[in-house]
């Protein structure tokens, strides 16, 4: 019996030390696919990003943003893709031919009166299958959309470029001094830029799959809330503009808008530069950047709307 129990003893530890083995190996090989994965995969610019973005069809957006490891290495070994859309490896060398969205040194871009910036500019969207490129929509990419739309409108607007962690490393702030560094930054955009009258800080917000999206007339849309803390002297008028947006919103489809959170004790976002400033939270983690743009490209439709209402008061 003594025997026997050590045999059975002796076989458990040597099937543990094969699974710690195999874990092991496991193990490496991701950190090393990860590595080779993040060598191969092709970088490519903002502008170029933005450009796909708005100047493709859908399978061209998807080929820019990564997701599925396990899908990058079957097809670039046997060929053969996952994905049930079954993507078509583009070309690496593929030249951007359309003219970058985002150059602000151009007349286009002088005497805007929209700053869009984002406080947390590191938030991401859901990836999409790639073949080529390695990186993550994020609302920074939203940001730089929602400019061209606007730009399309006639709509004149800029965006903040400057990195946010870069300040908060530079004075030693954490995480939670974002606001404080974004303010520094959104600040200095109207004090150089007068004729700036709207603000956005442009968000994502972390919230179940269910609540972030929404199909209109066989279209996908990332679902839009809007942000106000009342901690300032001006809240009230902030909060007349975000009713601007919001009732707007439902007049194209009650069921795109999450409607206006009021914050009460967790700040003013920065709403106390503006009585037209807003915080807009497009989408959630689970939106695809098609959606995001589609919501997007409605929101610089108000805007205009909200514009040339403006334009009318002052005129009379």
């Amino acid at each position: 019996m003594a025997r026997k129990f050590k045999t059975k003893k002796n076989n458990s530890l040597f099937f543990l030390k094969i699974l710690l083995f195999i874990i092991i190996v496991l193990a490496v090989v991701v950190l090393t696919f990860n590595k080779l994965y993040n060598y191969i995969t092709k970088n490519i610019d903002e502008n170029e990003v933005i450009d796909i973005i708005l100047n493709n069809d859908s399978k061209k957006i998807e080929s820019i943003f990564s997701t599925n490891g396990i899908n990058f290495i079957v097809n670039y070994t046997l060929g053969i893709n996952l994905e049930k859309n079954n993507l078509k490896k583009e070309n690496k060398n593929t030249e951007i031919t359309e003219k970058p969205v985002n150059n602000e040194d151009n007349e286009d871009y002088e005497n805007p009166i929209i700053y869009i910036y984002n406080t947390h500019q590191t938030e991401e969207y859901r990836k999409i299958n790639t073949n080529e490129y390695n990186i993550a929509p994020t609302v920074f990419h939203a940001s730089l959309i929602l400019q061209n739309k606007l730009s399309e409108l006639g709509i004149k607007s800029i965006v903040e470029k400057n990195n946010i962690q870069e300040i908060l490393n530079i004075n030693g702030w954490s995480y939670r001094y974002s606001y404080k560094a974004s303010k520094m930054l959104a600040e200095d955009a109207l004090a150089k830029n007068p004729t700036i009258t709207y603000t956005i800080d442009l968000h994502r917000d972390s919230i179940p799959e269910n609540l972030s999206k929404i199909t209109i007339d066989n279209k996908d849309y990332a679902k839009i809330m809007l942000v106000l803390g009342s901690g300032h002297s001006g809240y009230e008028r902030n909060l007349e503009f975000a009713n601007r947006i919001n009732n707007y919103l439902k007049e194209f489809d009650p069921r795109i808008t999450r409607g206006i959170d009021i914050k009460t004790n967790s700040g003013i976002y920065n709403q106390d530069i503006s009585s037209n400033a807003v915080l807009i939270e497009v989408g959630g983690q689970y939106n695809d950047i098609n959606s995001v743009k589609n919501s997007l490209e409605l929101l610089a439709s108000i805007y205009k709307r909200i514009v040339d209402e403006d334009n009318e008061k002052k005129e009379t």
